[in-house]
């Protein structure tokens, strides 16, 4: 890749555009975040983009003129780090062209190639008049999705069709209903009844996102007697965590036994990448004596009902299909109340034939009574087109001419792009079949090498969509 575009790519992998509670207006989602995206703008400007911000919630960059718009849908929030980096995250390292850093693949590279490829393109005299290229920059990806729906009221017009580099080569065809839930275990047995106290409970950074850490903080009151059971739990706990072979720790401080773990990164869609953290941490509490534990029932029932499934097995869940599947669920956050009480936020990833009514009842079922309750977040449907759809094709004769890959099919995956909000959208590149998907990880990175042969791919695409929008028209 040219120097320039390195350059631009650092700026913007530097900005740690994770989101933020507390916005304001014109920064709905964190300054960070609209850091991120006023880069992402001057950056198109500089390219020769007519620039758009919409109050911070996304940015448009539009060029040539025209009726018929061919859209490029990215983010440029990012998950937050997490544990588990040789590099610092937000300081991007250059290591055999491989750039390190949170959002280098997710999504902030593969977006910028985007925008080089289409200003290369209209260098080149190749978008015919009457056709626009619109990049669609959101903010709130990896969160609740606001950013579309504000952006989509606001904007002139939707776009004919659209790539969203955010997934992978050849082509996306099908993704994953995405069902995202809150499971809660209401604690009610008074704490002065337990010689251990759980205190505190904490796992994971991210919805979307495998726990890659996970702490518990466990009380035992004093005296000559509460420190005898002190040191026998931490005996319990050490050796059941060399048992399991986990990776983790207990240790003492002030009278407490402070439990951590340590798990593996991974996105929610393939949570079997990862290796959570949440998970394990329960399993070796659930250890503990049940007649003396607080929040013994809390742990039981976390292991009969999730345990180390992945896959919704325990919990009657479970169901795939060819196009998509297993069924897969992948809780990423605990977080421990004031009261003893637990909330546990989940990722249900379901095949694309599965009815979300049917998934609903069974997750209420499952976590809707005894100790847990449950709440639904958010659910996005399934994206679904047939292989032989014209898109599909075009998509993958551009993949193929590029590549020389006349192997790898379209393919499905249970993560969630912005595929899914605007119609006649799919999910194209940027990582190849080849490669390994690093989103979410730890050590997040994106071959230079790649990306350029992803930019020519991105160029060519544009330039067919063009060509189909000509004979449309003629």
């Amino acid at each position: 890749m040219e120097e320039e575009f390195k350059q631009d790519l650092i700026s913007l992998v530097k900005i740690p555009s994770v989101y933020d509670s507390s916005g304001t207006p014109g920064a709905p989602f964190g300054q960070n975040v609209s850091k991120c995206l006023n880069r992402f703008l001057e950056i198109g400007e500089k390219l020769g983009y007519k620039a758009k911000d919409y109050d911070g919630y996304a940015g448009e960059l539009d060029l040539g003129d025209g009726d018929r718009i061919i859209g490029i849908l990215g983010h440029c929030d990012v998950v937050p780090a997490g544990e588990g980096w040789k590099t610092e995250p937000f300081d991007p390292v250059l290591v055999e062209n491989r750039l390190y850093g949170r959002g280098s693949s997710d999504d902030k590279g593969a977006l910028l190639a985007c925008m080089y490829a289409a200003t290369q393109l209209k260098d080149d005299g190749k978008i015919p008049e009457g056709i626009k290229i619109r990049i669609i920059i959101g903010t709130n990806e990896e969160e609740d999705w606001e950013d579309m729906p504000y952006y989509l009221q606001k904007t002139d017009a939707v776009p004919d069709y659209s790539i969203v580099p955010d997934a992978q080569f050849p082509v996306i065809y099908c993704e994953k209903g995405l069902y995202d839930v809150d499971i809660i275990y209401n604690h009610e047995t008074p704490d002065s009844d337990a010689e251990i106290v759980l205190e505190d409970l904490n796992g994971g950074s991210a919805r979307n996102a495998v726990a890659a850490k996970a702490e518990a903080v466990l009380g035992f009151g004093s005296g000559e007697v509460r420190a005898e059971l002190l040191e026998a739990t931490s005996k319990l706990v050490q050796n059941e965590i060399e048992k399991q072979r986990f990776d983790g720790a207990s240790r003492i401080e002030d009278d407490k036994l402070i439990v951590t773990i340590n798990g593996k990164n991974a996105h929610a869609m393939n949570p079997e990448k990862g290796i959570n953290a949440g998970m394990q941490l329960i399993a070796v509490l659930n250890r503990l004596p049940a007649e003396k534990f607080s929040h013994h029932k809390f742990t039981a029932e976390y292991c009969r009902v999730i345990g180390d499934d992945y896959f919704g097995e325990k919990n009657g869940l479970a169901c795939s299909d060819e196009e998509s599947g297993k069924l897969t669920m992948s809780v990423g956050t605990y977080k421990m109340s004031e009261g003893g009480s637990v909330i546990m936020q989940a990722s249900i990833r379901y095949p694309s034939s599965a009815k979300f009514e049917d998934i609903k009842t069974k997750t209420d079922q499952a976590f809707g009574g005894g100790a847990f309750s449950v709440t639904q977040i958010s659910h996005m449907k399934p994206v679904y087109f047939k292989k032989t759809d014209p898109f599909v094709n075009l998509l993958m004769n551009v993949y193929r001419d590029v590549t020389g890959d006349k192997e790898t099919q379209p393919i499905s995956i249970g993560g969630a792009t912005y595929a899914r909000a605007i119609p006649n959208a799919i999910a194209f590149g940027p990582i190849f079949p080849w490669e390994e998907e690093l989103a979410h990880e730890p050590n997040e990175f994106v071959d230079l090498d790649s990306l350029e042969k992803a930019a020519d791919i991105y160029y060519n695409a544009i330039e067919k969509i063009c060509g189909l929008i000509v004979e449309e028209e003629s």
